[in-house]
């Protein structure tokens, strides 16, 4: 890639338990970050509370305590889940003519 370094501060960002918190609360994505759900947890007290300069958010703090247990999948919902097949050199050329086809190319 042209931009490999970029690429690498991309991924960094986004693995930082910060602003995986912040995916994680605005979209619900599951996220592999360790720390994001309790920052959840965390950010649920802390909008209950309000604070000096924000009045409490029950909706917000209700929002998050909700969204928390379902941004890390448990054990049981991992179990459920198979890993996508590994192609071969072969086998990825065959699929790329194949798509070339549906494209039209």
């Amino acid at each position: 890639a042209a931009q490999i370094d970029n690429a690498h501060k991309l991924l960094n960002y986004w693995y930082d338990p910060a602003a995986a918190t912040t995916l994680s609360e605005y979209i619900g994505y599951f996220t592999p970050v360790q720390g994001v759900q309790d920052q959840i947890k965390a950010d649920a007290e802390a909008a209950r509370a309000g604070g000096p300069d924000a009045s409490p958010d029950p909706d917000t703090a209700d929002l998050y305590d909700t969204l928390a247990p379902t941004v890390v999948p448990t054990a049981d919902q991992l179990a459920g889940t198979h890993p996508d097949k590994q192609l071969d050199e072969a086998e990825e050329a065959q699929w790329n003519d194949l798509f070339l086809q549906v494209l039209g190319g």
